[in-house]
């Protein structure tokens, strides 16, 4: 079974995304910040990164950042309130990105996956 990974900060976006999920062909994992992500990644195989670009401690970009130094075939899809997509200092950009909300997010993971299967 694929495993994705969904970084928020919002609790009600989290648990709301967790229900949505909850009966998906993939197992959702949620992080609350990119330094609880970059932790859960370190320790679990994913096949998707989905991420909030405005968070505190580790934002969208500086998890990105991260994600492609250590894991540099692991998909990061960014997500954002507005129009306007961020990227790492160092130019790296997301490999998807989608203007929040979502209107099918399970639909929107699925279609993720196959995208950047391995």
């Amino acid at each position: 079974m694929k495993r994705v990974l969904f970084v928020d900060d919002d609790l009600i976006i989290v648990k709301v995304t967790e229900a949505i999920c909850r009966h998906a062909s993939f197992e959702l994992m949620t992080a609350s910040n990119g330094e609880e992500a970059l932790d859960l990644i370190q320790s679990h195989s994913f096949d998707l990164v989905v991420t909030d670009e405005d968070m505190p401690k580790m934002n969208g970009p500086q998890l990105l950042r991260e994600v492609k130094a250590q894991f540099p075939e692991l998909a990061v899809v960014g997500l954002s309130g507005n129009d306007r997509m961020a990227s790492a200092e160092d130019g790296l950009s997301y490999d998807a990105f989608a203007r929040k909300p979502v209107d099918d997010f399970l639909v929107f993971v699925e279609e993720m996956l196959v995208r950047f299967e391995k």
